[in-house]
């Protein structure tokens, strides 16, 4: 790690500082050795926190790119990196004493830390710490309360399950609509103060920087885990390790949580599992951004939801809109068929999901090491996305989008529209071109005859009809409905309807003033 020389300058002339030096920067990355990678910022700079073992950083070339030659290039810019630290000898032999964060040796078994990205690492051990001042407030109020709850750092999410736990406090007091500077109900105070006393065992915890204990692994797996119960919900993320003599390690990477809401915005259990579901592929798409140059072979995610898995199964088109937008996020950053089940007693979320206390969790394996099985066996102990009970399969049911039918009867008849558009306005042309065809389909008028007048009637009649459907339709309706009930239809004028009946086909019907 590296830090600038602070400048105290006004704003103005910090920029053109800035814009200079890094005009100055771009210019040398020609000419930087070739042994020297150019600098990426990280996306996540949190995650990098994390790392594997550092033998990489006791190789000489690792050592004279990271500290020599980057020191070198940002030299042409005009900026002096200091403030190094290393948990390798090597490094740190190469790094005059002025330009080092602490003068400690990582020999020797020391106990000083510096603070890495906000949080505490001791070099000589390579391990991340916590600390928490516990300060005597009999009285506390509101306003103190959340003080202390946002002195917890953590930003890889490691201590969720303690973190979720005094979230909770904080959120029965917005339900109880406490005032900021005034003192929480005695129950809530007292379950305030336990919790804060036992705030002082953050200090003693130790937590391995390191996630990749194995130095001969050939596969990484990333493997997930989420969950949520009535009052929160989060997932985390574990990195385990595989060598080719099937030994495994697993270590936590990071983790992510969120309080269920309440008021009117409570939700069913289903959903929540849901959103939690949510939180897991964002938080698996974060780690896969931030460590871009690490190839995963497996990338698996668990819920122990059954009906979450059905849904993601289903597609998103198949689901309401709460389901179906959420199943289409989870869907862009992990597809289906890399999420399985998972035991509720073998799930590591659960712990987030139901709180702790830190000595719950401090030396619990299962949160700091994920569940035991193995990687290749893990599609055993999946269990199958359609074994449903009951009241799953009428929760997932409960989501599922109805689709309305509605039949319409259009009435059409192109032919005859052709016919009318095409000789009008000479009606009787019309007819005994109508009637002349109509004799082809008719028997008893096929012949050379003239056309009689019941042959342009009979072609009137296809017309009359037709016309009166598709102009007069709503007022042809009322009458035949009146004509069934016997009650005469007022309308402005007289209408002749032709009605269609059963025996003799087309029937001339009348509707008069009343």
């Amino acid at each position: 790690m590296a830090e600038m020389d602070e400048v105290n300058i006004n704003l103005p002339c910090f920029l053109k500082f800035i814009e200079s030096r890094s005009f100055a920067l771009q210019s040398a990355q020609t000419s930087r050795p070739k042994a020297s990678v150019p600098y990426k910022p990280p996306s996540k700079a949190p995650l990098l926190i994390r790392g594997a073992s550092a033998f990489v950083a006791t190789n000489s070339s690792f050592c004279d790119v990271c500290h020599k030659q980057n020191h070198q290039l940002y030299q042409c810019g005009g900026f002096h990196l200091r403030k190094w630290a290393s948990n390798s000898a090597t490094v740190l032999e190469e790094v005059p004493d002025e330009d080092r964060e602490v003068k400690i040796s990582i020999v020797d078994n020391g106990s000083s830390t510096i603070k890495a990205l906000g949080m505490q690492w001791q070099p000589c051990s390579d391990e991340l710490h916590f600390t928490y001042q516990l300060n005597e407030i009999l009285q506390p109020t509101k306003r103190i309360i959340l003080s202390q709850i946002a002195s917890l750092f953590d930003p890889l999410g490691l201590l969720s399950p303690i973190i979720v736990k005094a979230k909770l406090v904080m959120q029965r007091m917005w339900e109880l609509k406490v005032a900021w500077d005034a003192n929480p109900p005695g129950e809530l105070i007292n379950d305030w103060l336990i919790l804060v006393q036992k705030f002082s065992l953050l200090n003693s915890f130790q937590i391995p920087r390191n996630v990749i204990d194995m130095r001969n692994w050939t596969r990484l797996y990333l493997h997930g885990y989420c969950d949520a119960s009535e009052v929160a919900m989060g997932a985390c993320v574990y990195i385990r390790a595989v060598d080719d003599d099937g030994n495994t390690s697993s270590h936590l990477l990071c983790a992510k949580s969120k309080l269920a809401p309440i008021g009117n915005g409570k939700t069913t259990t289903p959903r929540l599992e849901l959103c939690a579901a949510v939180i897991l592929a964002r938080l698996i798409s974060n780690v896969k951004d931030a460590l871009s140059t690490t190839t995963f072979y497996e990338i698996r995610a668990f819920s122990d939801s059954k009906v979450v898995l059905a849904w993601l199964a289903g597609g998103a088109a198949r689901w309401k809109t709460f389901v179906a937008n959420r199943v289409a996020e989870i869907s862009t950053h992990l597809p289906s068929i890399n999420w399985y089940h998972v035991g509720t007693l073998l799930n590591p979320a659960d712990l987030i999901s139901r709180e702790a206390f830190p000595e719950q969790l401090q030396e619990n394996i299962l949160w700091w090491h994920g569940p035991s099985w193995e990687p290749l066996n893990v599609s055993d102990e999946s269990a199958s996305q359609a074994d449903l009970d009951p009241g799953e399969r009428r929760q997932m049911d409960r989501e599922q989008r109805t689709t309305t039918l509605v039949c319409l009867t259009v009435y059409e008849n192109r032919f005859l529209d052709d016919m009318m558009a095409r000789y009008y306005p000479r009606l009787q042309l019309l007819l005994r071109i109508t009637a002349r065809m109509l004799r082809f389909r008719h028997p008893e008028y096929r012949s050379a005859t003239p056309l009689s007048l019941d042959e342009i009637d009979f072609a009137l009649e296809k017309y009359l009809p037709h016309t009166q459907q598709k102009h007069f339709s709503e007022k042809l309706a009322d009458y035949e409905e009146a004509s069934a009930l016997n009650v005469a239809v007022p309308y402005t004028s007289s209408i002749h309807f032709w009605i269609k009946t059963v025996s003799s086909g087309w029937a001339e019907g009348c509707s008069y003033l009343t």
